[in-house]
């Protein structure tokens, strides 16, 4: 189960990380932390669980079954292994001993153990220990002193550990009914094939749990690492659609007073509810949209508004191309500062009630600058009647 965590950890830290190149800043910032979390604390009681979960720390219980039931023998150290680990200051070592049961063959095992320096030579290599058998059919041994010595002396151990069949205990400690508690998910090595697949489909669901409140991002990103960019360009009508559909998505319409695009984000100014007249600004930056409270501005008049996505927004890159060969900054587009908007026309009839008001036709304007020079167009909200402005 640890090994779950684990790779769900993992996989939290790599939407962490996906979000991180891909979202508005802050987002997600709760990834990072949490998948640390969960991958260090899992990888330790990984770490603490390899080196302890095979130490011989019986049930007290299963000794004393086994004493009675005369699953006794006797086992000589032939050999002590420290691992390098301490539990508590004491150090943990690997002992390989040669078992002979009183009834049955003998056979080799392996038994881990906290051994104190002052205990060590109980222990040392060439020591015999009256053991426990601690479970029929099984090798797990254990230590014991109160083995009756009488049956023990009718034991006589083999000289050479050659040749012995070596029966290693099987993961997971006895419990007291003598059977072996099992980890939730098999990590027997023949299963591997089964088991890493499903570690590997945690942490991409974790990953992906992490990552699509933010999979707009992602995909322009995508799209965009395709062209050279690491994020989208925003003046792109496919990513304009995305952030109207946004915009419709959180507050149920496209009506807006101005709509502002750079090559980072777009700027709507839009009512706070449908029919108002009042208006927040909204911003969409990196495939999300985030409001940003009242418009520094507000309209005057309920026709300022317009849906945006009556504008011809597929038609702005030919505009674009159009105006940047009028200015003559064809060959340097690149390097210019390009940005267009959307908004309502003045009325300009002095006869007009609505003189100085802004519920004249939709056009769009298109800014294009250099280091050295600025130019402004405007154009009609189909994309006709591009006109350069003085």
């Amino acid at each position: 189960m640890l090994r779950f965590v684990l790779f769900i950890g993992l996989g939290i830290l790599a939407g962490g990380g996906i979000t991180m190149l891909t979202a508005p800043t802050g987002s997600a910032v709760w990834a990072l932390p949490v998948g640390l979390m969960l991958t260090i604390l899992s990888g330790v009681f990984l770490g603490i669980g390899k080196t302890t979960g095979s130490l011989s720390a019986p049930d007290p219980k299963l000794v004393e079954a086994a004493v009675g039931a005369q699953r006794i023998g006797l086992a000589r150290v032939e050999d002590a292994t420290a691992t390098g680990t301490s539990i508590n200051d004491v150090p943990v070592y690997d002992l390989d001993l040669l078992v002979k049961p009183l009834h049955g063959p003998a056979y080799a095992t392996r038994m881990r153990l906290r051994i104190r320096v002052s205990e060590f030579l109980r222990f040392a290599p060439g020591s015999v220990l009256p053991v426990a058998i601690l479970a029929e059919g099984e090798p797990d041994v254990a230590p014991s002193d109160d083995i009756d010595e009488r049956l023990l002396s009718r034991i006589s151990l083999p000289r050479s550990a050659d040749g012995l069949p070596q029966r290693l205990p099987e993961r997971g400690q006895l419990k007291a009914d003598g059977t072996r508690a099992k980890p939730l998910i098999s990590i027997n090595p023949a299963t591997r094939w089964l088991r890493v697949p499903l570690f590997l489909i945690a942490l991409v669901i974790a990953a992906g749990a992490v990552v699509y409140p933010y999979r707009a991002s992602v995909m322009q990103t995508v799209d965009a690492l395709q062209d050279g960019r690491l994020h989208a360009d925003v003046r792109d009508p496919e990513v304009i659609a995305d952030a109207l559909d946004a915009l419709r998505e959180q507050t149920g319409s496209t009506a807006v007073v101005e709509m502002r695009v750079t090559d980072t984000d777009i700027w709507f100014v839009s009512p706070v509810s449908e029919g108002a007249v009042e208006a927040d600004d909204w911003w969409y930056r990196r495939g999300m949209l985030e409001e940003y409270g009242a418009a520094s501005v507000q309209p005057e008049d309920a026709r300022e508004y317009f849906d945006a996505t009556e504008v011809a927004w597929d038609r702005v890159p030919a505009l674009i191309g159009h105006a940047a060969d009028a200015a003559g900054l064809s060959s340097g587009l690149d390097d210019a500062d390009v940005s267009f908007s959307a908004s309502r026309r003045s009325i300009d009839d002095i006869d007009s009630d609505d003189f100085m008001s802004d519920i004249g036709d939709v056009e769009i304007s298109i800014s294009i600058s250099d280091d050295y020079h600025s130019y402004a167009f405007t154009a009609d909200a189909d994309g006709s009647n591009l006109t350069a402005l003085q």
